[in-house]
C-alpha cells in the first residue's frame, strides 16, 4: 500500500474516530512502571543485581555499586576505578569486572560495598564475548573458539582449570554444576570437578548470540533471526524445539524473569515475552526505552535495565504492560501527532509500527492502530 493511501487512510479514519482520546494509563514518561533512574558519568554497559545492591559497569565510572533496597529511591554506596568496564557479575563477595581495553578480569571484594577493593585479576586477552559465575566456577567465552574455566576460589592464586577448543562460542549461563555454552549450537558440560570439565550433551541446531534458561527450556535470541528454542529437560540430550519469529525480530537478549516471563532488547524496544507455553514464546508488550539497552537483570520483580548513555533504568515489573499503544509521542494523549508518528514509522518499515506483533509491517497494522486508537487508554 503507498505511504500516500496510508496517510489518507488513516488520517480519514483518525478525523472520524476525534483528533483526541485521553489515555488514563499513559503518562509521559520514557515507559510504565519507571521507578528512578541511577546517572553515571559515562556509558553503563551492565548490571548485576545481588542481594539488594546493583552493581553497575561504566565506561568511565568503573565499577559503580548502589543500594536498591527500596528501588524508587537508590543510594550511591561506592566505586571502584578501572578503564572501560564492560560486563559485571557477582557471587558471593565478589564482583567479576571485565576491561577489554585492559584484557583483564578484575576480582573485586565488595563485602563492604562502600570500600569495594581489588583483590585479584584475571588476563584474559581482548577478545571475548561472554562471562559467568557460577560459585568458585568462573567460565569465559574467550577468542570466539575457546572456552576457558577458571577455579577462582582463591582470588590470590587463580588457576585455569580447562580449556576447550571449540568452533564458536557466544555466550555461557551456569545452572548448578551444569555450565550451558551458545556457539553454532548448544552444548552442556559437567564442571562439578574442575579437574575433569565433561561435555555431557550437545545439539548442533540453532545457536545465536545470546542465552538463557529457564526451567526445563534454553533460549537463544538469534540477533534479527528470532528466538531458538531447546528442550533441556535431559542436559545430556538438548533437544531443538523450533525458532519463535513472533515473540521479535531480533536484537540483544539477557534475562529470563519469574514466573514464566522474559524480557528481550531489541534497541530501542524492549519486550516482555510470555513463556505460560515454554514451546511458543508470546510477546505482550513492549517499550520505547531511553539510550541505548544493552543488558538487564532482574530481582524481586524489579527490572534493571543498563540504557548506555541514559544510565541504569530501574523498573516495576508489574507496571510494565500498561502503555497505551496507541500513545505514539507518550504524551499521555491520543490525538494527530500519535497518527503522524505511525506513518512515519510505518513508511520506514519499523518495528515500531508492528502492531500486530508479527514482525512485519503491512496493512493489518494500519487497522490494528486504527483499533488501538479508537479504543483509547481504558482500564479493562
Amino acid at each position: 500500500m503507498s505511504s500516500i493511501l496510508v496517510r489518507s487512510f488513516v488520517g480519514a479514519a483518525t478525523m472520524a474516530l476525534g483528533l483526541a482520546v485521553t489515555c488514563a494509563k499513559c503518562e509521559p514518561i520514557p515507559y510504565q512502571g519507571l521507578l528512578s533512574q541511577v546517572d553515571t558519568s559515562g556509558s553503563v554497559n551492565d548490571v548485576a543485581v545481588s542481594s539488594t545492591v546493583a552493581y553497575i559497569a561504566d565506561s568511565e565510572d568503573g565499577l559503580v555499586i548502589v543500594d536498591v533496597q527500596i528501588p524508587s529511591a537508590p543510594v550511591m554506596l561506592g566505586q571502584w576505578h578501572v578503564d572501560r568496564a564492560k560486563n559485571v557479575v557477582v557471587a558471593g563477595d565478589i564482583a567479576y569486572v571485565t576491561s577489554p581495553t585492559t584484557g583483564q578480569i578484575f576480582l573485586v571484594d565488595v563485602s563492604d560495598p562502600t570500600n569495594p577493593a581489588q583483590v585479584g585479576s584475571i588476563d584474559v586477552g581482548t577478545e571475548f564475548s561472554s562471562v559467568a559465575v557460577n560459585g568458585s566456577t568462573l567460565a569465559l567465552s574467550a577468542a570466539f573458539t575457546q572456552l576457558r574455566v577458571y577455579d577462582v576460589r582463591d582470588p590470590g592464586a587463580i588457576e585455569l582449570a580447562e580449556q576447550i577448543e571449540v568452533g564458536a562460542t557466544a555466550d555461557v549461563e551456569f545452572v548448578g554444576n551444569l555450565m550451558y555454552v551458545l556457539g553454532s549450537g548448544l552444548a552442556v558440560y559437567d564442571v562439578s570437578d574442575l579437574a575433569s570439565v565433561v561435555e555431557i550433551g550437545s545439539s548442533e541446531q540453532g545457536g545465536g548470540d545470546r542465552l538463557t534458561i529457564v526451567g526445563e527450556h534454553a533460549y537463544s535470541l538469534m540477533q534479527s533471526s528470532g528466538i531458538s528454542i531447546y528442550d533441556v529437560s535431559d542436559p545430556t540430550q538438548p533437544a531443538y524445539v523450533d525458532v519463535s519469529y513472533s515473540a521479535t525480530a531480533g536484537g540483544r537478549f539477557d534475562l529470563l524473569g519469574a514466573d514464566g516471563t522474559m524480557f528481550v532488547m531489541d534497541n530501542p524496544l524492549l519486550y516482555q515475552i510470555n513463556l505460560s507455553d515454554p514451546s511458543a514464546p508470546i510477546r505482550e508488550c513492549w517499550q520505547y526505552v531511553g539510550g541505548t539497552p544493552v543488558n538487564i537483570d532482574i530481582d524481586n520483580q524489579v527490572l534493571y535495565v543498563a540504557s548506555a548513555e541514559n544510565g541504569l533504568q530501574i523498573i516495576d515489573v508489574a507496571g510494565f504492560c500498561g502503555r497505551c499503544e496507541a500513545d505514539m509521542t507518550e504524551d499521555g494523549e491520543i490525538n494527530f501527532f500519535d497518527v503522524a508518528r505511525f506513518i512515519t514509522q510505518f513508511n520506514a518499515s519499523s518495528l515500531l509500527a508492528d502492531f500486530t506483533g508479527e514482525n512485519q509491517v503491512d496493512f493489518d497494522d494500519v487497522t490494528a492502530f486504527l483499533d488501538a486508537y479508537s479504543s483509547g487508554c481504558v482500564d479493562e
